[in-house]
Order: structure tokens, then C-alpha cells, then sequence
């Protein structure tokens, strides 16, 4: 989480800069009861609750390498997904090498399907077909076969 908290860190002047702004603009002194006060920080707290959820279910005592890959491909999906006029956009490309980096320590795509095809996982059916084929022949080879550890389009994400 420090890599997150680093990675964001830059955002917090653009941040107070906007806030700023619209304080110059109302031209009225800002109160807690002032929207934009609440605005920014509002926009801070949207951005990270997928982040909490992810982190709670990874780190729960029932929490399968499937779900560790869901939520780091959920993650990443919203990573892609910021727009340029987000004010966190500036932080997309260190924010999607932070997770491509977990995904690569914490996750096996070819167990990941695998785990998800032999316990009748519904996940199962997201994967393409090019991914299972690599997972069996992975499976057959005795594990011998290298692994894809990128995110897929194709990838259920909760």
C-alpha cells in the first residue's frame, strides 16, 4: 500500500490547487459546509474504496488465487478506465505498473484457470480459449509451461 500512497501523493497538490480555484471563484470563505470542500475529497474516497474491497477479500481466510486474480484484474480494468480528466489521471500509467506488479508476485493465470475449471467455478467460462489451452498443456506438461500473467480483456472481474 505505500506503493499506492507514493503514487498518489503527486495528486494531492493538483488536488488543493482545484480546491483553490473553485474557493477563488465562489469568492466566499470555505466552510466544512462548502461542496467544494467535500468535492475532492469525494473524488479521493470514490478512487480508493475498490482498492479496500479488493484488499479486504484478498486478505480474507477464505481467499482463493482466483480471487486474488479478480480483484487485481478489477483493479486494473478501473485503472485503464480513468479518463484524462480525472484528477488522478496523471497517476494511470505508475498506478497500472503497481498492479501489473502484484499481479506478477501474487498471481498463476494457468492456476488460476485451472482452480477455477476443477472446482466448477463459473469464473471459468471468462477465460479464452487460448488461455485454457495454455493452462492444460501446462497441467500436462508437470507445470513446466510458462505462465501468462497479464490482464485479459476477457477476464471476470468482481
Amino acid at each position: 500500500m505505500n506503493e499506492l500512497q507514493d503514487c498518489l501523493r503527486p495528486c494531492i497538490p493538483s488536488i488543493r490547487a482545484q480546491l483553490a480555484r473553485e474557493r477563488r471563484r465562489d469568492n466566499a470563505y470555505l466552510t466544512y459546509s462548502d461542496p467544494s470542500f467535500w468535492k475532492p475529497l469525494a473524488t479521493l474516497i470514490a478512487f480508493l474504496v475498490p482498492y479496500q474491497i479488493a484488499t479486504d477479500i484478498v486478505q480474507s481466510d477464505d481467499a482463493t488465487v482466483g480471487d486474488a486474480h479478480h480483484q487485481l484484474a478489477g483493479l486494473m480494468f478501473r485503472a485503464d478506465a480513468l479518463r484524462a480528466d480525472h484528477p488522478l489521471a496523471s497517476v494511470k500509467a505508475e498506478l497500472k505498473d503497481i498492479i501489473h506488479r502484484e499481479w506478477v508476485v501474487h498471481v498463476n493465470l494457468n492456476v488460476v484457470i485451472l482452480c477455477s475449471q476443477f472446482s466448477f467455478d463459473p469464473a471459468y467460462a471468462s477465460f479464452n480459449n487460448q488461455e485454457k489451452v495454455k493452462a492444460d498443456d501446462g497441467l500436462l506438461s508437470g507445470g513446466r509451461s510458462s505462465s501468462s500473467i497479464t490482464a485479459s480483456p476477457s477476464t471476470t472481474m468482481n
